[in-house]
């Protein structure tokens, strides 16, 4: 029994060991790659900030060795030549403050402009990036957390990284310094700073490790109240939060939130405080007490040093024990911050499975048939596919209409088709092609969209439309597009037209539209885009039916020489399809043109009819929006 629970305990200790130098390796692998990533972004910043800190280095050591061993050897020598000494102390003074001036200047505006353009270079990296990565992967919540984290914490982690590195750069130029100096003097004096140094250490690293699981244990939290706090004064929901109850539920999860956040600190806090002061202790008193009782002895007792010696000795232990704590202190933030960097290594080392490079094939830009096989797909984390066998034949110029009631699939049948995402089962073909062989940035290039879900940018009405740097060559473009959407008149009573920026988050005289008029804008983009697939995705919510039936008017002449596949929940926009099909659970139940499924008389017929009843009563009666 003994012998198990030795063996036990050795195989766990083992174990312990193995852990903790993979942890060591990852920790200095984490930050050597993140070093990488900032000098090759921004390596005049790094140069620049080691620069500033040797600068200081410099000063502290000159005045605390030199400077100092200078003028006490001056009195206790009792010399006369005080010119002498009032001149260095003058050369002296002018050169650290010029020394001084340089640094403030540097701290105030050089290093900020360096910070400035480091930002700017991590979030290209990490914006194209984001350009990469399929769409699937915003519904993974662990890699949305990864990525989330990820772009919040880069830039702070990037420049705690720099201020960590020239510290410690500096302090290991100063270390030495001292070292031999101090080595020279007295090799006892080593002796009482390394032992308070290793203590110092071993608490810092136990309190960089407690702070980052008291900070992420207010991750959740944190959120929940930002997301309360950001939603109780958006006008997007002042409307529903007015006129409904919700409110009772927005102030309990707030209230709950700062409860966890108040559990988190008393769980956290007492014990960081506490290690906190007993470093304070080891690293200051304590430390501080030795070294003046030795160096006091040796004046006073054995008197085999001089008063100018005891105080460079004194001073000369109290600066390299300082010195290497610091340095100990910022090895232990390297460690903290390699759970940081984890996340941003993560997200920037992810292979995209819908691969966005410029390997494959380039589709021709018009002509192009589309062909569904036996397509079925599942969104990842669900159990029931959404799409089932679907079977879909586009030919060129063709107009096809997906008609069904809401969760039958018809959004995720165009992403598909746009490559979004990867089929499950099946192949989707381009001119017979697979489409996973062609340059997926040259194909998705093929189509110009409008989802039910559009977006409106804080940028003006012209870039809103091209979706891209606007150019005066752009105009006519630009005002043809808004003319057919229906919002033209519109714009040119805006006060700067179509340069009006719209919203009002960064331009305070920026357009604020309707939600009918924004959908106009967006309905815009696919008339200035050259394409040869147009995909409406319900493109027509926010419109009345007569500026939807214009809208689809308009279309039909503008992409005459276009497929078009379009979703709408209004049943008559579907008279003008070549082809229509007929969704019901991930699955196509009906298929054929309007007069053929109308003489059918099946779903279809029966879903038009209930429709036109409901427009002939006076009541528009909709299908509802996917």
């Amino acid at each position: 029994m003994v012998s198990y629970i030795a063996t036990g305990t050795l195989e766990k200790r083992r174990k312990d060991a193995f852990m903790f130098r993979e942890n060591k390796k990852k920790e200095i692998s984490n930050n050597v790659f993140m070093f990488r990533i900032i000098l090759k972004c921004c390596p005049k910043r790094v140069l620049g900030e080691i620069a500033a800190r040797i600068g200081e280095a410099a000063i502290e050591l000159y005045l605390a060795t030199f400077f100092l061993e200078y003028v006490f050897s001056f009195l206790e020598n009792k010399r006369e030549d005080y010119f002498q000494v009032i001149m260095f102390i003058i050369a002296s003074v002018i050169g650290i403050i010029i020394l001084k001036v340089f640094l403030i200047y540097y701290s105030r505006v050089i290093g900020p402009k360096g910070n400035q353009m480091l930002y700017e270079r991590l979030n290209l990296l990490m914006f194209e990036k984001v350009n990469d990565v399929e769409l699937a992967c915003y519904e993974n919540p662990d890699f949305y957390k990864r990525y989330t984290k990820a772009a919040s914490q880069t830039k702070g982690t990037a420049l705690k990284i720099i201020d960590s590195v020239s510290r410690m750069v500096a302090q290991i130029f100063s270390a030495a310094y001292i070292l031999v100096k101090l080595l020279l003097l007295d090799k006892i004096a080593l002796l009482l700073a390394i032992v308070p140094l290793i203590l110092s250490y071993c608490l810092q690293k136990r309190i960089n490790h407690m702070r980052y699981e008291f900070d992420m244990a207010n991750v959740e939290p944190e959120r929940q109240k930002e997301y309360i706090n950001r939603t109780i004064y958006q006008a997007n929901f002042a409307k529903e939060i007015r006129l409904t109850n919700i409110h009772n539920v927005l102030f309990e999860r707030f209230n709950n939130s700062i409860k966890d956040l108040i559990k988190n600190l008393n769980k956290y806090g007492k014990k960081l405080a506490f290690l906190m002061i007993l470093q304070a202790f080891v690293s200051g008193s304590f430390v501080f007490t030795c070294f003046n009782i030795y160096a006091g002895a040796r004046l006073l007792f054995f008197e085999n040093i001089k008063l100018s010696g005891y105080v460079i000795l004194a001073t000369l232990m109290l600066q390299l024990y300082s010195n290497l704590s610091k340095m100990t202190a910022v090895w232990a933030r390297f460690s903290g911050f390699s759970r940081y960097i984890e996340n941003l290594r993560t997200f920037l080392q992810y292979e995209p499975q819908i691969a966005q490079s410029q390997d494959g094939i380039i589709p021709k830009t018009t002509g192009n048939s589309l062909k569904l096989e036996n397509v079925s797909f599942t969104y990842n984390g669900q159990n029931e596919p959404v799409l089932k066998n679907i079977n879909i034949a586009i030919k060129p110029k063709e107009k096809i209409a997906l008609v069904g009631h809401n969760g039958a699939g018809k959004s995720t049948l165009v992403k598909l088709m746009m490559r979004l995402y990867d089929v499950d089962q099946g192949a989707i073909f381009l001119n017979n092609t697979n489409i996973k062989d062609f340059n997926v940035r040259k194909y998705r290039d093929l189509f110009g969209v409008v989802f039910q879900d559009y977006k409106v940018m804080s940028m003006s009405v012209a870039e809103n439309v091209m979706m891209r740097e606007v150019t005066d060559k752009d105009t006519a473009l630009v005002e043809q597009s808004l003319l057919l959407s229906g919002i033209y008149d519109k714009v040119m009573t805006l006060d700067h037209g179509i340069k009006t920026t719209l919203t009002r988050e960064f331009d305070k005289d920026g357009a604020l539209l309707s939600g009918g008029e924004f959908q106009k804008i967006a309905i815009a983009r696919l008339f200035a885009k050259t394409s040869d697939f147009a995909i409406l995705d319900e493109p027509s919510s926010a419109l009345d039916p007569i500026a939807e039936y214009e809208m689809y008017e308009n279309m039909m002449k503008v992409c005459a020489d276009k497929s078009v596949v379009f979703i709408s929940h209004r049943m008559s926009s579907a008279v003008l399809a070549d082809k229509i099909y007929l969704l019901e659970n991930g699955e196509i139940v009906e298929s054929g043109t309007h007069k053929e499924l109308m003489d059918k008389d099946g779903k279809y017929a029966k879903m038009f009819r209930m429709q036109a009843l409901g427009y002939k009563g006076g009541v528009e009666v909709e299908d509802g929006e996917e």
